[in-house]
């Protein structure tokens, strides 16, 4: 997938939601504020056995994963090559975040 979003969330907005990424590969995904992959408020976010990489999120917030309450769960997957100002790979605010056998 490679997709960009003027808002939030490049490839996936989610609001108290539930998102699972499965035996997938995201990248080159861009948002101009928050989240070059996903934007995630309130919801539940499942990464498994999945590739997140080379994002961006220009507003400076989030390169791949921008959380702002919720959950945010990666099990064997990777979430790299992201630029932002603030957590290239991974920002979380209020979010609960468990990272399995996963590379950041």
């Amino acid at each position: 997938v490679s997709s960009f979003s003027e808002i939030d969330g490049g490839a996936i907005c989610v609001s108290n939601g539930h998102v699972t990424i499965e035996s997938s590969s995201i990248a080159a995904s861009n948002s101009v504020q928050f989240g070059g992959v996903v934007y995630i408020t309130a919801g539940t976010l499942v990464v498994k056995v999945s590739t997140i990489e080379a994002s961006m999120a220009q507003g400076g917030q989030g390169g791949c994963i921008y959380g702002a309450g919720g959950t945010v769960v990666a099990n064997g997957s990777s979430i790299t090559n992201s630029k932002t100002e603030y957590g290239a790979a991974l920002l979380v605010y209020g979010a609960n975040v468990a990272l399995n056998n996963s590379t950041i």
